[in-house]
């Protein structure tokens, strides 16, 4: 019982780590120019599809992590995938009400990431979207590691 709990505990660690690592890697290797639109913060398809690989990446080392800190067989995973949904859609539907606002704010010339994250405006599908491509990640990766560990079928 202690090792599913903190197998969800590091799982879901693991997956804000990844998810925040990737995209400021992202930012780095990919520029402002290149992941929003011209002089507004409108994100661009490249960000779209970096967002769409980067949370199916974290869903599954998470998922992955998780089910090797948990004993095979528990529900870990399951637990961890619904509270990295929860969790998505709350803050989705937090950064929905404050971009709303921000719909009037132009992009300035060398504008800082902390600017990017406080501004950018996603789309609904992408925003919405992400914690369901995550929490899918997470049950293919413990299904991984469980398979890995399974008993051959005779």
């Amino acid at each position: 019982m202690l090792r599913a709990i903190l197998g969800v505990i590091v799982g879901f660690f693991v997956i804000m780590g990844v998810v925040d690592g990737a995209i400021a890697a992202s930012w780095l290797i990919f520029g402002i120019d290149i992941l929003y639109n011209e002089g507004v913060w409108n994100v661009t398809v490249v960000w779209m599809i970096l967002s769409i690989v980067i949370y199916l990446a974290a869903g599954l080392i998470s998922g992955t992590v998780c089910e090797a800190i948990a004993s095979k067989g528990t529900r870990a995973a399951i637990v961890l995938a619904g509270v990295v949904l929860i969790a998505g859609i709350l803050y989705a539907k937090s950064q929905k009400k404050t971009s709303e606002a921000q719909n009037q704010t132009s992009r300035q010339a060398g504008a800082t990431r902390y600017d990017a994250m406080q501004y950018a405006i996603i789309p609904n599908l992408s925003r919405f979207g992400n914690p369901v491509l995550a929490v899918i990640g997470v049950l293919v990766g413990a299904e991984i590691i469980r398979r890995k560990g399974a008993a051959p079928v005779t």
